[in-house]
């Protein structure tokens, strides 16, 4: 039997719990990086029907930026679900060379240059919203046209500049390198605290067979093991990231910072629960840019039985943990 393929959007820190499950999963799945990598292409790798892609049973990128609606088959009657989240904030950060934080979008209104990343991605959605904040502004122009993979320096040449950007390695490395500061921190603000960014996308026919019940708890088990990791053993979560991320031009120094920033933010969920309330905020964000977006209905296109075993399952184990040390003193 071939191996079950889950497909993700991109290679950055943020995206750790999966790069951790991949280990506790002694090679019962494969792990790729969409090919170009991208939300979209991720998730059209996961409903196409096409042969080169019919082993892949699971994609990992932001639910609001794909159309789960549209790809509804009535004769098959069938459809994508979410069944878990990995990041339950919007891991974005604005980096400029000063080191003046603001609290409020309308802070972006002290600069000229606005950059984001192109559509159709999560960084053009909040570009566009920051710059929708600051009505009055006549200097700010919005430039959403960085590369997800560009570095910073070249984008933030002028003093007005200011760079929206997910990779939290990368800022963490140009900060090192300049000594400047993030300006407005998206995990922090309160807007952004409740959020569907990051999620576990499958077919809903294949979940709910033996196999696809079978791989799914599997998976969702191993990502909520990493996600207590994470929070609870800094050095082997730490071990982690090194072995994934050094290999690409990171240093250790610069990958345990960037680690702790994103705990310190609480980007990652202590639960792979999707919750209404912050399904419902991924959407109103996106139909404040775009008012015509149709949100995905959470009753259909949502299915937390999984999440929410594999939670009850990691408390208990951890109690008992907890108990059994306690006796043993």
């Amino acid at each position: 039997m071939s191996k079950a393929r889950v497909v993700y959007a991109v290679d950055m820190l943020h995206y750790l719990p999966l790069f951790m499950a991949e280990r506790y999963l002694n090679g019962e799945f494969l792990f790729e990086l969409a090919d170009p990598r991208g939300d979209a292409q991720s998730f059209d790798m996961l409903m196409s029907t096409a042969g080169a892609v019919e082993d892949v049973r699971f994609c990992v990128c932001d639910p609001m930026m794909v159309n789960l609606a549209h790809s509804y088959s009535a004769s098959a009657a069938d459809w994508p679900v979410v069944i878990g989240q990995l990041i339950c904030k919007v891991p974005f950060w604005a980096v400029n060379h000063r080191s003046e934080a603001f609290t409020e979008e309308a802070g972006f209104a002290a600069y000229n240059q606005l950059f984001s990343y192109p559509p159709p991605n999560t960084g053009y959605v909040l570009g566009a919203l920051a710059f929708k904040r600051c009505p009055e502004n006549k200097v700010l122009k919005f430039r959403p046209e960085k590369p997800i993979d560009a570095d910073l320096p070249f984008y933030l040449s002028g003093d007005g500049s200011v760079v929206l950007e997910a990779d939290i390695l990368r800022i963490r490395k140009y900060q090192e390198t300049t000594g400047h500061e993030i300006v407005f921190n998206y995990p922090a603000n309160s807007e952004y605290s409740d959020f569907c960014f990051t999620a576990l996308i499958t077919q809903k026919k294949f979940l709910a067979s033996s196999e696809g019940k079978r791989q799914a708890d599997n998976l969702v088990k191993a990502l909520q093991e990493a996600l207590w990791t994470i929070y609870h053993d800094h050095g082997l979560a730490l071990r982690c990231a090194i072995d994934h991320f050094q290999p690409q031009g990171f240093s250790p120094s610069t990958i345990d910072g960037a680690l702790k920033q994103l705990k310190s933010d609480r980007v990652f969920p202590n639960s792979l629960y999707v919750t209404r309330k912050g399904w419902r905020k991924s959407v109103s964000v996106q139909q404040e840019v775009k008012p015509d977006f149709k949100g995905p209905s959470f009753g259909k296109f949502v299915a937390n039985r999984v999440a929410h075993e594999q939670h009850v399952k990691c408390i208990r184990s951890e109690e008992r943990r907890v108990g059994k040390e306690c006796r043993s003193r």
